[in-house]
């Protein structure tokens, strides 16, 4: 049983009241304050944070999960969201209740209006409403007994000696009176428990007492027990905790059989049975008890044991449970049953000289017991006049001193192990306390076998598996040419299917399949707690494997052998296990420190997940709440968070494995054995941290428990101050460009006539449209926070100006250059209107574009005026622009066409918008300014294309357009 006081952090050792809230915390009510346990630390918390007054005397969870804190001067306190709060009618309480008022054990509940009833001896019940109102019922005055049954729960007033009667309330209502019959006599404090409707237990000083369907029995009476606990047990049972007398366990409210009794001696004040199912002792002045499982119940020397180390534990036929220990005694315990309290006496095997009690055997003449100095017998079930047993070596004559293991064969023989071989005797060869036996192996023997199934006896030797052939009395040499069989074994087990299971010490569990002539192994990278295997037994297909890291259980039908694990924290006396024995429902556990016995019907082997719950979130300079789905903001500059966490285990599972991630920062997983992690700098976004935990048998959670938060971002990382950042950029590249245009135009102003500068200022027309454009799809995208695209436009809008810069230095360029800047104009555009057009090429064979030249920006403009005019108003079908260049004579001819709604739809839908386009005038101007420079007859042809009487686009025809070569002279140039 774990011990917990002010040495494990309990704030004091005077313990009031235990209870476990919702969520699983258990919280303790003592001398100094209040204290949150999550089976690692404790949490304490006393008026410095809040509590109301330090002696707490009891705890109550209600409605809103709200845990309310009654002192003893009745001031109230309670905790929510990660703090706790002063009621803030406490001063009218006192102002409003006389004397010195005691509060009631377990005397408070909180209705769904937030009514406060509050049970006090000697005044009653008082009733807070949420308004600060004071009202005292008062049934009967002066005695003032009554119960006030609530549905869910039931409080009642002190039951004072000079009572004969009790009033039950319902719903503010007198239901019934109770009359106390003559021989009831109840003084002092009551406790109650509603155990059903209209079903009520109280326990008053001395007596426990039942109300049933307005009945008032008397249970239980004991002058000499002051009773200041009851409670009424999940399996039906009573629990009577005394001032100076621990607690008892009675089966049943008849009080006709005690079935444990713990702690005697102390002054409990409270039990609780916990969801995980230990039991939880508090008393009044040694602190907290804590026993893990109440399907285990462990015997050491405080128990009268004579030492706490036992080899080995057995019930015989007449019920005696019969315990060897390493101090050369036997510890009998006469008349064994769980149920009830025991008492022991040891006989000492050796009286000579020191000896290790090892083992003992059964059969239906004698009891064996080994030990390192010899055989022992007694005729069976006797147990008080015990013998030495020579074993004399006939072959080598001299006697025998250790045994290891025995067998008493169905012939009468017997076959031993020890230090020095394997043994065997014929028939009847035990006469006048002297066994003669025949050495057949000369290897360390352990464990002996009798295998019925392969009439052999398998041994269990420091080197391996040898088996005795009882057909042809010979002994062969199982593990010769097996690595896996040739290591140290100490425990031998049948299993079904013709196959056996060995212990051994550093080589965990070794399967041999006797059919298959084969073995595979199980150890500690396989789940096993330690690859030292002490002793094994098999029952209803579950190999127990006791290790000295505690017990492993392998169901051998499933064909997966996962391990359970049952150890100390399950509440096992140690766990080094040196034996099994199975007697009718329990185990019974032989450890280093006592022995314990396990209810097999109790125990469940179902692998259960570990849950963890997020114990604080800290943040600097923020308060944060660490209830579940609480999703909170983290203020710039304050990015770093600091998150503890449990798994309000309270048989203290040591070996858990974290793993964590931090989603929106990193997608991987991280391993850790804290219960803390620390994030010193988080970026601004959003994140979801997630963790989940591993148990000591190897299951991880089923989901991750998940924290969301958001990391605010700096002034400047604001989207409003980005979009502001976006436009001022804007703004400044186009100045700039304007400014790079009009430099451009002042350079070349002095070596141009005034044909070529209204031909440049024509040209420049079409180039802050596009500008224009290009920098809204940007700034649109960088709003949109597709930053993707808005990098990829950039990129290529980028791109392209630098084209243009280049070739705006130049009146004319290669066809080449021409086309690269349509393609990157058109991938431009084909992004900005989100991919809704194709386009193509076609250039005869015989046109060298890189050396033939036409004046820049000249097929962009009609290029613009097809998407702009044409595809851009489609809805119902996918846009496609056709550019070809094609040579006749020794003119060119370029075609542009787009499948669009055509030029009268476009003039429509422009009409109606209010838009009026120039890039078909200017066009037509720089056709006219170059015809008239160069004496040529270029034309420019608009042909409509219809389907029936709807338009499906345009084609434009440029032709008679003369070769110029990047060789010959520009003469406008």
């Amino acid at each position: 049983m774990k011990h917990f006081t002010t040495s494990n952090g309990l704030p004091s050792n005077e313990v009031f009241h235990v209870m476990q809230d919702s969520t699983g915390y258990i919280w303790f009510c003592t001398n100094n304050g209040v204290s949150r346990y999550d089976g690692y630390e404790f949490d304490n918390f006393s008026d410095a944070e809040g509590v109301a007054g330090n002696a707490i005397l009891f705890s109550y969870q209600d409605y809103r999960e709200r845990i309310w804190f009654v002192s003893l001067g009745g001031k109230l306190s309670y905790y929510t969201n990660d703090s706790i709060y002063e009621f803030k009618w406490n001063q009218k309480i006192q102002d409003n209740i006389n004397g010195s008022p005691l509060p009631l054990k377990r005397g408070i509940y909180v209705d769904s209006a937030d009514n406060v009833f509050l049970a006090t001896r000697p005044q009653g019940i008082y009733k807070i409403s949420n308004n600060g109102d004071i009202n005292f019922w008062n049934s009967h005055p002066p005695s003032r007994n009554y119960i006030m049954d609530f549905g869910p729960k039931a409080i009642c007033s002190s039951i004072r000696d000079r009572a004969d009667s009790i009033s039950l309330i319902k719903d503010s209502k007198v239901q019934s009176k109770i009359e106390f019959k003559p021989s009831i006599k109840p003084p002092g404090l009551s406790l109650i428990n509603k155990v059903g409707k209209e079903h009520y237990i109280l326990s008053m000083g001395f007596q426990v007492m039942e109300i049933q369907n307005n009945k008032l029995e008397n249970l239980h009476y004991d002058g000499n027990k002051y009773i200041t606990e009851f409670q009424v047990s999940e399996e039906g049972g009573i629990w009577l905790g005394y001032k100076n007398n621990g607690i008892e366990l009675y089966n049943s409210k008849s009080f006709n059989e005690k079935r444990k009794h713990y702690l005697e001696g102390k002054a409990i004040s409270t039990v609780l049975r916990s969801k995980q199912g230990g039991l939880w002792f508090t008393t009044l002045k040694n602190g907290v008890y804590y026993k893990p499982s109440k399907e285990v119940i462990s015997i050491d020397e405080q128990d009268l044991l004579s030492t706490k180390h036992v080899n080995y534990s057995f019930v015989d036929k007449n019920g005696k449970l019969i315990i060897g220990t390493a101090d050369n005694y036997i510890n009998i315990i006469d008349n064994f049953n769980t149920n009830t309290s025991f008492e022991s006496r040891q006989i000492e095997l050796n009286k000579s000289e020191p000896d290790n009690n090892t083992f003992a055997i059964s059969d239906q003449e004698y009891t064996y017991f080994g030990t390192d100095q010899g055989l022992f017998v007694t005729e069976i079930y006797s147990y008080n006049s015990i013998n030495k047993v020579s074993v004399f070596d006939i072959e080598h004559k001299f006697e025998k001193t250790g045994v290891k293991s025995l067998l008493r064969l169905s012939d009468g023989s017997y076959a031993m192990g020890n230090a020095t071989g394997y043994f065997t005797s014929t028939i009847n060869e035990l006469h006048n306390d002297t066994l003669f036996v025949k050495q057949r192996n000369s290897e360390r023997t352990s464990c002996l076998l009798f295998d019925s199934s392969n009439n052999c006896i398998w041994i269990g030797c420091l080197n391996g598996l040898k088996m005795h052939d009882l057909r042809s009395d010979t002994v062969l040499n199982v593990s010769k040419g097996k690595e896996c069989l040739d290591r140290r074994i100490v425990d031998i087990e049948i299993l079904p299917g013709n196959r056996l299971a060995m212990a051994t010490k550093g080589n965990g569990l070794i399967f041999y399949d006797i059919s298959k002539d084969t073995c595979s192994r199980i150890n500690t990278h396989d789940g096993l707690m330690s690859n030292s295997v002490l002793c094994l037994e098999l029952n209803d297909n579950i190999l127990w494997v006791g290790t000295n890291e505690g017990i492993g259980l392998i169901n051998i039908n499933s064909e997966k052998q996962r391990i359970s694990i049952l150890d100390k924290a399950y509440g096992l006396a140690s766990n080094e296990i040196n034996d099994f024995t199975v007697h009718d429902s329990m185990m019974i556990v032989s450890t280093s420190k006592g022995v314990s016995y396990l209810n097999l019907n109790a125990l469940t082997f179902k692998r259960r997940p570990s849950k963890i719950h997020i114990k604080t979130i800290n943040v600097p300079n923020q308060k944060v709440i660490s209830e579940p789905g609480n999703k909170f903001e983290i203020k710039y500059p304050q990015n770093s968070l600091r998150l503890k966490y449990t798994t309000l285990t309270y048989n203290h599972e040591q070996d858990l494995t974290y793993k964590y991630r931090l989603r929106g920062l990193k997608e991987s997983w991280k391993r850790t054995s804290r219960n803390e992690i620390f994030f010193s700098y988080i970026p601004p976004g959003d994140y979801t941290f997630e963790i989940m935990v591993r148990n000591k048998n190897g299951i991880w959670s089923e989901n991750p428990h998940r924290v969301e938060f958001t990391v605010e971002p700096p002034l400047w990382g604001k989207q409003w101050f980005i979009t502001l950042l976006v436009i001022t950029l804007t703004l400044v590249i186009a100045s700039i460009l304007y400014l790079l245009f009009r430099n451009y135009k002042i350079k070349t102003q002095a070596k141009q006539d005034i044909i070529r500068y209204q031909h440049q200022a024509l040209s420049s027309q079409m180039n802050p449209h596009f500008l224009f454009n290009s920098l809204n799809s940007i700034h649109r995208y960088i709003l949109e926070s597709n930053s993707s695209h808005a990098s990829k436009f950039l990129s290529k809008f980028a791109r392209l100006t630098r084209l243009f810069l280049k070739n705006s230095q130049n009146h004319r360029i290669p066809i080449s250059k021409e086309l690269e800047s349509i393609r990157l104009y058109l991938q431009l555009e084909n992004l900005r209107m989100k991919n809704k057009f194709d386009y193509t090429f076609e250039i005869d064979d015989n046109i060298d574009i890189s050396n033939i030249e036409i004046p820049s920006m000249l097929l962009q403009p009609i290029v613009e005026n097809a998407i702009i005019h044409g595809i851009r108003y489609l809805h119902t079908r996918r846009g496609k622009i056709e550019i070809a260049i094609k040579k006749k004579e020794q003119y060119l001819q370029f075609i542009i066409k787009d499948n669009g709604v055509g030029r009268d739809k476009a003039a429509e839908i422009e009409q109606k918008n209010l838009h009026h386009s120039f890039g078909n005038s200017i066009i037509l101007k720089r056709i006219e300014l170059l015809n008239q420079l160069h004496n040529s007859f270029i034309s420019l042809n608009y042909i409509d294309l219809y389907e029936g009487n709807q338009g499906v686009g345009t084609k434009v025809v440029l032709e008679n357009f003369p070769i110029t070569y990047s060789n010959v002279e520009n003469t406008d140039s």
